[in-house]
């Protein structure tokens, strides 16, 4: 806080009286007025004794109450509080207001910068100062989808429902029914039995397209193939989930107050 010798008051300014004190004191109360206004003009300006003289070294503004009222076409540079801290604004000839500080930087808290109705994602649990957090049931516990239309909400199961601990494939063995349908084919191989003369007045057998010796008289056997039987139901399967834990950040949506 800055201080002053004199305090620049209704009796600060009464001196000197205009009777009753004597000429030789006037050299002293010249002194002690251009001693005050040097004070109070260094505050913000050069007061060295050189060529830099009068210009400012800061521009220091008293915290306005709030937008000031002025004469058409002019303009005001001034300060007021938003939330606890104190931001600079103009007031152009127009009468619109303009948060300065929020120029080239991103201030959640001013109006102009998000405007009123504005909706944004947050990582964090509490919603910034100067805007709401969406609350309704609707979005808790819900996915994001990016679409090129018209924005909705949808679905009945929540995110937590098919994405967490105890959610991903597991074994499974397909029980008979469940196989689709099919056949096995079994090759088989068989015998011409013959009869005939072997040289001892008996019967042999040959295989299938050997006559053997002697002369053949009847084929009683002859090569086969054989099938088995169908077996398998074609019915469907499940698998179960146990363990589809997606990783997550939790985000909040907050709207501009």
């Amino acid at each position: 806080m800055t201080t002053f010798t004199d305090t620049w008051n209704a009796t600060f300014e009464t001196l000197p009286p205009d009777t009753g004190e004597a000429a030789s004191i006037g050299a002293s109360r010249i002194r002690v007025l251009k001693k005050a206004i040097r004070e109070r003009v260094a505050v913000d300006h050069s007061i060295a004794g050189d060529a830099h003289d009068g210009k400012h070294k800061q521009i220091t503004l008293r915290v306005a109450a709030g937008d000031p009222t002025l004469d058409a076409g002019d303009g005001a540079l001034y300060t007021k509080l938003v939330g606890a801290v104190n931001e600079l604004f103009l007031k152009d000839s127009a009468g619109v207001v303009k948060q300065l500080t929020s120029i080239g930087q991103l201030n959640l808290s001013n109006s102009q910068t998000f405007p009123t109705g504005t909706r944004i994602l947050f990582q964090q649990t509490a919603a910034p100062t100067g805007w709401t957090k969406e609350a309704t049931a609707t979005y808790n516990d819900a996915a994001l989808r990016i679409v090129t239309g018209d924005v909705a909400t949808g679905g009945v199961d929540v995110f937590s429902t098919h994405f967490g601990v105890g959610k991903s494939t597991a074994a499974h063995t397909l029980t008979e029914a469940q196989m689709p349908s099919h056949t096995h084919v079994q090759n088989a191989h068989g015998h011409n039995i013959l009869s005939g003369d072997n040289g001892g007045g008996g019967v042999f057998m040959a295989p299938a397209g050997d006559s053997g010796p002697g002369t053949p008289r009847a084929n009683i056997v002859q090569a086969a193939t054989a099938t088995n039987q169908n077996t398998g139901g074609g019915g469907g399967h499940s698998h179960t989930l146990n363990s589809f834990d997606i990783k997550f950040a939790d985000c909040i949506i907050a709207t501009k107050d």
